[in-house]
């Protein structure tokens, strides 16, 4: 409406629904407009129905359907409650955020005598009566917002959070909670636990139980959480809601996302989303900002090895902060892993191999491992929330300690010369380069000249094409990151919003519970 126009602040965040249909590679442009059309007015009709309501906000912990797979088990159980009530008390609308892929049925197909009749009408025979990724599902937000507009009504939002590397329900256990099997500590199954409504079963076998039955349990016991902290809301004190962004550049060293960023002449569109991003070409060292980074024009330059890829190196994205009263809303423009959210937990140095990895030498120690802060350190209020994917999504945002690019030497000649390398020095691993080395590379030319000369040209390509051309064992997410500069921007940036220089890394009132160190039975 014209009256609003100039006060409004847009913000976006995505639940990151692994069954939904594909907003960042195979796009189709016509159900992408649609999609927006259906935004814009859910929008409109939203401000039309505008009344006056009072802010209610209460915080908790749940853990069921959910914890942190791989790599450093850092998992942020922050279950956070926000509510809109009229002034006669009916709800108008629900907010919550807690922290899961949304994946409950990754790779999961129904099995064939169950979609049978349907291939018979479909023509489908052979292999090709699968459901495998034909089918569209909300996951568990779904079910979560089906149960709470069911039992206290009104809209229901969820916004996911430190989602990134990896929290997920795949290979967590969930059962049919009940009197007899109730739910504890979210972790530990109960003896009588059965699984996804198929019948008895043993621990072993629930973890790895997918069916449509699991997102419904996972959502709907974390509605009966929210539930629970219903009679716990406080008043939220607030006069206005205040936001505030603070953009800034990374490198975008994943070769393949430049790659995917060229602009198809037939389309006008990328390969990543529905309309062409920006990218730019900035000082490889110091401040990157608009005085010292250009927009690339949409060039495109040749490489040898993977072809056509956008000239710019860097994209220019932004994180963001809502406040309202004491609750502070941050959004993070990708998937940020829990320890680059919460801190580190507080025994991480005293009992690392709590929170190790089942092979500890796929990743960095525990007991040493570096971050450069972590969000909730930084931000304002006595309720603070991180909002995954906010308004971007540059994929993984993780710690340069722990990332690692593939070695691609192997692949470009004979059997064995990733493990050559390594035991010579020139590189960090034997599948792989660290991305500290690789930044040092990247920006310091005398970093260059000191590699071996008959190693040199591997470790540059290595650095070059790794995250493109394959994973180190353990590490999927880098393939799917921006860059290895991502998360110490990232935590830069947001320090830079909101003037806090505490770069802690340790949350001293963080257990760091997981599914492999449960949290003691309530």
């Amino acid at each position: 409406p014209e009256a609003l126009r100039g006060r409004v602040e847009v913000l976006v965040a995505a639940t990151h629904n692994h069954h939904g249909p594909d907003t960042a590679f195979a796009v189709n442009p016509e159900w992408y407009r649609f999609f927006l059309e259906q935004a814009r007015d859910a929008v409109r009709e939203a401000v039309d129905r505008l009344e006056p309501a009072t802010l209610h906000v209460a915080e908790g912990t749940h853990y069921f359907g959910a914890s942190d797979l791989n790599g450093i088990r850092v998992y942020d159980p922050t279950l956070g409650v926000l509510q809109a009530r009229a002034p006669d008390g009916r709800v108008i609308a629900t907010l919550v955020q807690w922290a899961n892929h949304p994946e409950s049925t990754l790779n999961w197909s129904p099995p064939l005598a169950r979609i049978a009749d349907a291939c018979r009408v479909l023509q489908w025979q052979g292999e090709a009566c699968s459901a495998e990724g034909r089918y569209l599902t909300a996951d568990y937000p779904g079910a979560l917002a089906r149960w709470l507009g069911r039992r206290i009504g009104g809209e229901v939002l969820y916004v996911n959070g430190a989602i990134g590397a990896m929290a997920s329900p795949l290979g967590v256990p969930v059962w049919e909670v009940s009197d007899r099997t109730p739910l504890g500590n979210g972790y530990v199954v109960p003896e009588r636990a059965t699984r996804t409504g198929l019948g008895p079963a043993t621990t072993g076998s629930l973890a790895d139980d997918r069916s449509f039955r699991k997102p419904i349990l996972i959502g709907e016991q974390l509605g009966v959480a929210v539930e629970g902290l219903l009679s716990s809301l406080e008043p939220l004190a607030a006069s206005r809601l205040e936001v505030a962004h603070q953009p800034f550049f990374t490198r975008m060293s994943n070769i393949g996302f430049r790659k995917l960023a060229v602009i198809s002449p037939e389309t006008g569109r990328s390969g990543l989303g529905l309309m062409p991003g920006q990218l730019y070409t900035c000082a490889a060292t110091g401040d990157k900002t608009e005085a010292t980074c250009s927009d690339d024009l949409r060039l495109v330059d040749q490489d040898p090895v993977v072809g056509a890829i956008r000239h710019g190196d860097h994209t220019r994205t932004a994180v963001s902060l809502l406040r309202i009263g004491e609750l502070s809303l941050v959004l993070l423009p990708g998937e940020v892993p829990g320890e680059l959210v919460i801190g580190l937990p507080r025994d991480v140095r005293r009992q690392p191999a709590r929170w190790a990895d089942e092979q500890p030498t796929h990743h960095a120690p525990v007991q040493t491992l570096e971050i450069p802060g972590y969000v909730k350190r930084l931000v304002p209020g006595r309720w603070r929330w991180a909002i995954g994917l906010g308004n971007d999504e540059i994929g993984y945002i993780l710690p340069i300690g722990d990332f690692r690019v593939r070695c691609v030497a192997d692949l470009q000649g004979a059997a064995g010369a990733c493990a050559a390398m390594h035991a010579s020095g020139a590189i960090d691993f034997p599948d792989a380069v660290s991305g500290t080395r690789c930044k040092g590379l990247t920006e310091d030319p005398t970093q260059v000249a000191a590699l071996p000369a008959t190693a040199r040209q591997a470790v540059l390509a290595s650095c070059r094409y790794g995250q493109a051309l394959g994973q180190a064992v353990g590490h999927y997410e880098e393939t799917n990151s921006v860059g290895w500069d991502a998360a110490a921007d990232l935590i830069t940036a947001l320090s830079r919003l909101t003037g806090s220089r505490d770069l802690t890394m340790i949350n001293e009132q963080f257990p760091g519970y997981h599914h492999r160190h449960p949290p003691p039975a309530p």
